[in-house]
C-alpha cells in the first residue's frame, strides 16, 4: 500500500487481502472489526508496531508482526542522534535561531571562560583540570541521584578516513577515565622538539571562518617553539564569528592575548565582551599570547581585516604557491632548504612538544 491512505482505503483494500503490509497509519477497533474476517495477518513494515492497537488486533483474532531487521540500523542511528542532540542542546539552540535572534552561546560559556583563563597548554591533553574539576563536582554533589550515561568515541582519520578505535558507554566518573587514556594514546601526536615553522591548511568545505579556523591555533600550540612561526593557509575563510554578533565582538577586540582579553573584559564599560564569555574565552584561545607569530593566508577577506584582529595576514595564492597543499606530505617538509611541520587537517589531532609534555 502507497501513502496516504485514509481509513476508508485502508478497509477496502484489506477487506481483499489476506495479508496486510502496512505502514504508519494507525490501526484500532474500528479497523479490526471490519476486516478480520478475511484478513487474519497484518505485517508492519519498521522496528515497532507504532499506531497498531495490539489489543484490539487481539480482540479480533487479528495477528500481527514486523518485519525483522528492517531499518533497524536508521532508527538505531536516530536513537543515538537524538541523545547526542540533548547533550548538544540542539534543541533550544534551533529554538533561538528560528526566534530571528542569536545573541549568545549558549552552553558552557563559563567553564570555558575557566579554561581560557588557566590557559589552554596547562590542560590539554590532561584529564584532570579545573574544568573536569568543576565537571566532577557537579556530578558528585549535584547529580549523584541522577543517572548519566556517557557515550564516547575515540577516533583517528589516518588518510583523511575516520576510524573509531574505542566505543565507550556507562554510568560514572570512571567511563570518561577510560576514555581519556585511550584518546591520549590515539590523538596526541608528539614531536621530538619544538615547531619552528608550521604550516596548517583549512580546507574551505570545513572552515569559513575563524572561530572554526583557530584550531589550526590551540591545536598546534604546544608543539611550536617560542619564537616559532604559524602559517595558516585559509582559502574559504570569510569571517571572524559563527554569527554576526560573536563577529563584531571578534573585530572589535582582536586575537591579542590572555591578559589583554581579561583587561578589556573587567573594564566597566565592555559589558557587551562580559555578556558573552564564549567569545572572550576564544579571543584568548586563538592568541599564541606573543610566544609565536600567526599568519593567516586568505582570498576571501581583506588583508586589512585579518591585521584588524591582530594576526598577520598574507595572499594565499602567493603563500599555497610556496607551501603547496597539493604536494606537501603530514609532518616534516623541507623547503627551500628550510624544515617545516605541515598539517593538513588541525581538526584531527593535538600536536605537542614532548620534551615539555
Amino acid at each position: 500500500m502507497q501513502k496516504p491512505y485514509c481509513k476508508e482505503e485502508v478497509i477496502a483494500c484489506l477487506k481483499e487481502s489476506d495479508v496486510g503490509l502496512i505502514d504508519v497509519e494507525p490501526y484500532d477497533a474500528s479497523i479490526f472489526s471490519q476486516v478480520h474476517e478475511r484478513c487474519k495477518l497484518l505485517v508492519r513494515f519498521g522496528v515497532g508496531f507504532d499506531k497498531v492497537n495490539l489489543k484490539d488486533a487481539s480482540q479480533y483474532g487479528s495477528c500481527c508482526a514486523r518485519t525483522t531487521g528492517t531499518l533497524s540500523d536508521s532508527i538505531a542511528e536516530l536513537a543515538l542522534t537524538q541523545i547526542l542532540a540533548c547533550r548538544r542542546q540542539l534543541g533550544s539552540n534551533r529554538a533561538v535561531v528560528e526566534s530571528g535572534v542569536w545573541d549568545k552561546v549558549i552552553g558552557n560559556e563559563t567553564t570555558h571562560m575557566v579554561g581560557a583563563v588557566y590557559g589552554m597548554e596547562r590542560m590539554m591533553g590532561k584529564d584532570h583540570t579545573p574544568v573536569r574539576k568543576i565537571f566532577d563536582y557537579g556530578m558528585e554533589h549535584f547529580l549523584k541521584d541522577r543517572p548519566i550515561l556517557f557515550v564516547l568515541t575515540v577516533c583517528t582519520a589516518p588518510e583523511g578516513e575516520s576510524a573509531m578505535h574505542g566505543l565507550f558507554i556507562g554510568e560514572g566518573r570512571n567511563c570518561l577515565t577510560e576514555a581519556v587514556k585511550l584518546a591520549q594514546e590515539r590523538n596526541i601526536d608528539f614531536v621530538e622538539h619544538g615547531i619552528r615553522k608550521c604550516v596548517v591548511y583549512l580546507d574551505p568545505r570545513e572552515f569559513k571562518s575563524t572561530w572554526l579556523g583557530n584550531k589550526a591555533v590551540y591545536r598546534t600550540r604546544m608543539a611550536i617553539a617560542d619564537g616559532g612561526e604559524l602559517i595558516i593557509l585559509a582559502p574559504g575563510v570569510t569571517k571572524f564569528g559563527e554569527d554576526a554578533q560573536v563577529d563584531k565582538l571578534i573585530r572589535k577586540y582582536g586575537y591579542r592575548g590572555r591578559l589583554h582579553t581579561l583587561e578589556q573584559f573587567n573594564k566597566p564599560e565592555n559589558q557587551d565582551l562580559r555578556d558573552n564569555m564564549g567569545a572572550a574565552a576564544h579571543l584568548i584561545h586563538g592568541s599564541s599570547d606573543g610566544r609565536f607569530t600567526i599568519t593567516y593566508a586568505v582570498k576571501e577577506i581583506t588583508q586589512q581585516e585579518i591585521q584588524g584582529a591582530g594576526f598577520r595576514p598574507a595572499d594565499y595564492d602567493e603563500l599555497a604557491k610556496k607551501y603547496d597543499p597539493k604536494t606537501l606530505k603530514y609532518g616534516y617538509n623541507t623547503v627551500d632548504g628550510e624544515e617545516i611541520y605541515y598539517i593538513p587537517n588541525p581538526a584531527l589531532g593535538l600536536w605537542i612538544n614532548r620534551e615539555k609534555f
